[in-house]
């Protein structure tokens, strides 16, 4: 068992299956002698982390990425270690490309198998040895053996797997707490209470996903207007203090998902012809806003 990438999903991922008895080797490239991950039921630790993927030694049979829907060089040299005849490679990343990202890479061997998951999880990296997770404790995966077999890891544990006949749909549906949450907690600097508790913001929220939908089903998802009502609904039950991925890599000078969430919306939105205005703005604003960070890196 392998868990490439230890930021906020990561770390949280591994330490679950450290609690069912799974001791999940960390691969990334900063090095880190423990990580904590503060769980509402308590803390684990985990650790060391490896920076080298020539210290794997063999193939595993799950490797779970982890990383950003940006990184994908640095996933290569990872997967090369790792995978083999009977390695799943289980893509835990944002967006609707998760199964689109991995297999794109030159380097997976053509015998690994790719298992596409979404994470309904509210967690932070507070500092580089310490991760908060906030609450929610969801993986979806789609039906099947191996959607069963990875719903076996997480036995006795608070995890909760959800197998789906229509996975397409389902990362559509939880596309569209991203490209409200994301964007506005990001570019308002902003915790999910004050999006929960201004009708503007979340009259701009239901727009938002609004657009999302008409995409999706362009794509051929199955959501409607009652998908953007649930979804506003969720986002009230979410902790206050919770926050966004995408929010913390900004406050922490990390390249943004922007093109995974919003983008995603936007692109296939104009080739299929439909409206999207208002993902437009947003991603324009999340351009401008990695820009900058670009702009503090070469000084």
């Amino acid at each position: 068992m392998a868990v490439v990438g230890t930021g906020a999903i990561g770390a949280y991922i591994a330490s679950r299956l450290l609690q069912a008895g799974i001791v999940a080797t960390l691969c990334a490239r900063s090095p880190r002698e423990r990580i904590v991950v503060q769980h509402p039921d308590g803390e684990t630790t985990l650790g060391p982390v490896l920076t080298d993927p020539a210290a794997i030694t063999e193939p595993v049979r799950w490797a779970i990425v982890t990383t950003k829907a940006t990184d994908k060089a640095g996933i290569g040299p990872w997967l090369d270690a790792l995978a083999g005849p009977e390695t799943t490679v289980v893509v835990a990343q944002n967006g609707v490309e998760q199964d689109e990202a991995v297999p794109s890479l030159p380097s997976l061997p053509s015998r690994a198998t790719v298992l596409p998951a979404l994470v309904y999880v509210s967690a932070e990296r507070l500092d580089d040895e310490t991760v908060r997770h906030h609450g929610f404790d969801k993986l979806v995966v789609p039906d099947g053996e191996l959607g069963v077999a990875f719903s076996a890891l997480f036995e006795g544990t608070p995890v909760s797997v959800e197998r789906v006949s229509d996975f397409r749909t389902a990362a559509w549906r939880k596309l569209l707490a991203n490209v409200a949450n994301s964007p506005l907690t990001t570019v308002l600097d902003c915790r999910l209470g004050v999006i929960q508790q201004s009708p503007e913001l979340e009259a701009l929220a239901s727009d938002l996903m609004a657009e999302a939908v008409a995409v999706a089903r362009a794509e051929g998802a199955e959501l409607g207007e009652d998908d953007v009502a649930a979804t506003i609904a969720a986002v009230k039950t979410f902790p206050a203090d919770g926050s966004s991925s995408m929010r913390s890599d900004r406050n922490a000078g990390r390249p943004l998902e922007h093109e995974a969430l919003t983008g995603v919306v936007v692109r296939r939105g104009l080739a299929r012809g439909i409206p999207v205005p208002l993902n437009q703005a947003m991603l324009r604003l999340l351009r401008a806003i990695d820009q900058q960070r670009l702009d503090n890196v070469r000084g």
